[in-house]
């Protein structure tokens, strides 16, 4: 188990996440989308294997998404200030 988790768990998505910023040319765009695949693997997990997704979840999904859209707001609004 702990081979499993340390190989597809961890090692295979860091190898392609550093492919993917190496081969972007946004990297704050991969980066969240790390933050949104979460999101995206309990729909896949509930609709697919027929999982229950407890509301707790949501609740999270929600806070993390929110905590995305916050810091977009926040860094084009840094962006006006400074060219102004």
């Amino acid at each position: 188990a702990g081979a499993y988790v340390g190989l597809f768990e961890m090692a295979v998505p860091f190898i392609f996440f550093g492919m993917a910023l190496k081969q972007s040319n946004n990297p704050s765009l991969i980066n969240q989308l790390c933050y949104l695949s979460p999101f995206i693997s309990l729909f896949i997990i509930n609709f697919v294997l027929r999982e229950t997704v407890l509301a707790e979840t949501y609740i999270g999904l929600l806070l993390i998404v929110s905590g995305i859209v916050i810091n977009e707001f926040i860094s084009r609004r840094k962006q006006k200030t400074a060219l102004l």
